[in-house]
């Protein structure tokens, strides 16, 4: 079976109460050796067994078997990506 697409189940991770939830924001500001700073950003705290937080949504569609697709052009998005920490 494929994880994929329709079919595809979350990733759910459990974490211990009061851990912290912080997104890297890029800066706009480089290094001196030229490379990007990143500025952590509280996004959600974890105070209650039953809290969840999504990080990241997936895309739509895209990869299968060629017999499935559509000859009509359509490509599928690419998922959310966000760097936590």
């Amino acid at each position: 079976g494929t994880m994929r697409g329709l079919h595809g189940k979350d990733y759910c991770l459990q974490v211990p109460l009061g851990t912290i939830v912080r997104e890297r924001v890029n800066s706009g500001l480089r290094t001196e050796e030229g490379r990007r700073m990143f500025l952590p950003q509280f996004r959600y705290q974890f105070l209650k067994s039953e809290d969840t937080y999504l990080v990241g949504r997936g895309g739509i569609g895209g990869i299968g078997p060629q017999s499935f697709k559509k000859r009509d052009g359509r490509a599928g998005t690419p998922g959310q990506r966000t760097r936590i920490e």
